[in-house]
């Protein structure tokens, strides 16, 4: 099972990681309306509990770094509160894509290391790629799928440009940057068919 807890109403990752759902691929998706990094952790935590997740299972808090510095103590907390449940619970963590989600969706078309003065700057940017984009719209269908990999790729080279340049990951001013790859290498992979990542149909 893929459990993800994701702030506001999630409705964007919901509809995006639903494409994954498979008789094989069990993806379930939290409900509630938490924003900060700390309320997410403890979600996912008491989830994680009450579903009883097995080895193998990933359970995860898809977090956006914004650009408040002041989210840094939050994103540490946050941090500390995964790690020590999974003494109990295997694999919890947070997945921080800096400045937002879709910054996730640009690394299906690019690797660029702009940086960003807000998520609008960055929204605009993908309707280059995705004209009329809306958050909650199921882009993956017609603008993602196949290009899988490519989105992984270009999230590591990002990662590792922030990690070379000396910034702290987890913290709002390593960005810009997505950890949603690690959802794919370390679960989904797995289970889903070759097309449904890194091919063409």
């Amino acid at each position: 099972m893929l459990l993800i807890a994701a702030e506001g109403n999630n409705k964007t990752e919901t509809n995006y990681f639903r494409n994954f759902q498979r008789d094989n691929v069990s993806i379930k998706t939290i409900s509630g309306n938490e924003t900060s990094p700390v309320q997410l952790a403890d979600r996912l935590i008491h989830e994680a509990n009450e579903l009883d997740l097995q080895e193998g299972d990933l359970a995860v808090c898809l977090v956006d770094s914004d650009f408040d510095s002041a989210k840094d103590i939050q994103l540490k907390q946050a941090d500390q509160k995964l790690e020590k449940a999974c003494k109990k619970q295997r694999m919890l963590k947070m997945i921080l894509s800096n400045p937002c989600f879709e910054k996730w969706y640009l690394c299906h078309f690019s690797s660029s290391s702009r940086n960003y003065n807000s998520s609008k700057e960055l929204l605009k940017e993908l309707e280059s790629y995705i004209p009329g984009y809306r958050k909650s719209d199921n882009v993956y269908p017609l603008y993602l799928k196949g290009k899988t990999q490519k989105a992984i790729d270009n999230a590591k080279k990002l990662e590792n440009t922030r990690l070379n340049s000396g910034l702290q990951p987890h913290t709002v001013a390593f960005g810009p940057s997505t950890e949603i790859y690690k959802i794919f290498e370390e679960f989904l992979l797995k289970w889903l068919d070759n097309v449904d990542w890194s091919g063409d149909s």
